[in-house]
């Protein structure tokens, strides 16, 4: 699990800032001073992992929300010579069986990235060039593992000599070298000792563990090279590149020799099992991340299912609609928070409609109407054939809603539950309409990773009070949620800073049946400037629900402000 993020040299920030990541990560701050830019890197990342490609602009899960501009222009101040920095902190779930036993030694892992602009061989950056990992480096507690970097961003002829520039492109298709290998660090400790258990090791591999200093990884390390296959946000593949066809043989073979060579290819099989996981963890989190931009958008009056070509579907909100339509239990769930004993206590309630195609439906009325011709040649034994509130209507009818090659439609509509009418999400406030896609990422999501910026966009203060309550339930309930919201909502987070209150005097409302909240279990962020440069400040919050440290110039003191003279 994702618990921090820190990045340097994007957008805002210049100098590297920490991002904690709680069950609830509230981020303040005054207009334009980088807080969207915390959500946008990792927009940027999944859309890396996804298509490999860091020079983004837009990506799919943005929409129109979001418009990096290319490295170009989210590089900080636009200086292509400085690399992008990203750094993410994950907890090692405890049932992660799938992992390394070694590496479910510790509780934490990180992983490092420096994007930056391609080189040339002489090592200059080149405008033009796509941006790539350039450098990595994995840490596990307090240590670091390994560190690797790519091959094109050393300067390479100084690395091979001004007489062997024939092999420039050889050297640039093995991607990333090993910088730095930690053979004393506990993971690989960890693996030298189920090693030495196995019974049928001669005292050549035992001689040969990682935790001798006279391994032959030594003679292995200018020709193994670390692999990045499409989307993978780190190299986890390792392959020998050398030109010894014994060597080569051997680390082919499934089963690798006992010598010190052999035990060398092991203890790299070892680190390659321990880069996969680590790469698929930041990768879990990454697919699970969703996001709702700030400007939602309004379906029209008559929708039934996603516009393809909608780039706003996710980010503007109106996948909402669709979830609510289909899925019955999300709809309870959100009919709870908007019905007259909820929340927003409106008098509407979201239901279904079925209905007909008129279009494909009229092959099927034609061949019923010519059967009921057939068999009612004239008006008069229409009529009269059958009893009243039965005959050939009904059986027309009946056969048309059971003929199985008719399109039966759903549509969603808002039942006005003071007289029964049915009405569109057009004719309600449009508060309804900006505060549903919030609901349905709340409520329709489990486990997830969920960015939102502005959720109490056109909804008055009581309701955005309500919306800290959706959050703590849906983050600290049975969903399991972990919730980044960038927000200017005093109400807000008075609300939850009222729970966490609550909770600790054991007052929490029972008709709420909201779960406990500790003060771990939420981050308060401040972004601000500090000449160019972004600042990301955090703030406890004590067992009263308090501030632990004043917040700059006050806390949310406009409104006093303006009653004072």
């Amino acid at each position: 699990m994702l618990t921090s993020l820190s990045i340097g040299n994007f957008k805002a920030f210049g100098g590297i800032q920490k991002v904690p990541i709680r069950p609830i990560t509230l981020i303040f701050g005054a207009n334009s001073s980088g807080k969207s830019s915390l959500i946008h890197a990792l927009l940027l990342t999944r859309h890396a992992l996804e298509t490999g490609d860091w020079n983004a602009r837009r990506t799919a899960l943005g929409g129109d929300s979001v418009d990096l501009g290319g490295f170009g222009a989210y590089v900080h101040r636009q200086r292509l010579e400085t690399p992008v920095t990203l750094h993410f902190d994950l907890a090692i779930p405890a049932d992660s069986t799938n992992l390394p036993e070694a590496l479910r030694l510790g509780r934490e892992v990180s992983l490092e990235i420096e994007v930056g602009a391609e080189s040339d061989y002489c090592g200059n950056r080149l405008r033009e060039g796509a941006p790539r990992v350039l450098r990595g480096r994995v840490r596990a507690g307090d240590s670091e593992l390994v560190s690797f970097v790519h091959r094109q961003a050393e300067p390479l002829v100084q690395a091979l000599g001004p007489n062997n520039l024939g092999a420039l492109d050889q050297w640039a298709r093995r991607g990333y070298r090993i910088e730095r290998l930690s053979l004393d660090h506990p993971v690989f400790q960890a693996v030298a000792e189920s090693q030495e258990s196995r019974p049928d090791e001669d005292w050549m591999l035992r001689e040969s563990l990682p935790r001798r200093s006279d391994l032959a990884w030594e003679s292995l390390q200018g020709d193994i090279g670390l692999v990045a296959d499409a989307g993978d946000l780190i190299p986890r593949r390792i392959e020998y590149l050398g030109g010894d066809a014994d060597l080569k043989a051997q680390w082919a073979r499934p089963s690798l020799p006992e010598t010190r060579v052999g035990a060398s290819c092991r203890l790299l099989r070892s680190l390659e099992r321990l880069l996969e996981a680590v790469n698929g963890l930041l990768t879990r989190d990454l697919r699970s991340l969703q996001y709702l931009g700030p400007l939602r958008s309004l379906p029209p009056r008559y929708f039934e299912a996603r516009d393809p070509s909608d780039a706003n579907w996710v980010a503007g909100g109106a996948f909402a609609w669709e979830v609510v339509r289909r899925d019955e239990a999300v709809r309870g769930e959100v009919n709870k928070w908007l019905g007259p004993k909820g929340s927003l206590q409106v008098p509407y309630a979201l239901t279904t409609r079925s209905w007909l195609d008129l279009e494909g439906a009229k092959s099927a009325i034609a061949r019923e109407l010519r059967a009921i011709r057939r068999d009612f040649p004239n008006k008069d034994m229409l009529d009269t054939d059958k009893p009243a509130g039965g005959g050939p209507a009904k059986d027309f009818i009946c056969n048309l809603c059971s003929d199985k090659s008719l399109e039966w439609r759903r549509s969603l509509a808002l039942l006005d539950q003071r007289n029964g009418a049915m009405v569109s999400h057009r004719d309600v406030g449009i508060g309804i309409s900006q505060v549903l896609p919030v609901l349905v990422q709340a409520y329709g999501n489990q486990q997830k990773l969920v960015a939102i910026e502005q959720p109490e966009i056109h909804l008055h203060p009581g309701m955005q009070a309500e919306l800290g309550d959706v959050f703590i339930e849906s983050a600290l309930g049975e969903r399991r949620n972990t919730f980044l919201i960038e927000t200017h909502s005093e109400h807000l987070i008075l609300r939850i800073m009222r729970r966490i209150r609550e909770t600790h005097l054991g007052k929490l409302p029972k008709e709420k049946n909201l779960a406990p909240v500790k003060p771990t279990d939420v981050a308060v962020l401040y972004v601000e400037r500090d000449g160019d440069h972004g600042l990301v400040r955090e703030f406890p919050l004590n067992e009263r629900g308090d501030l632990v440290k004043a917040w700059p110039g006050g806390f949310f003191e406009e409104g006093l402000r303006e009653m004072l003279p």
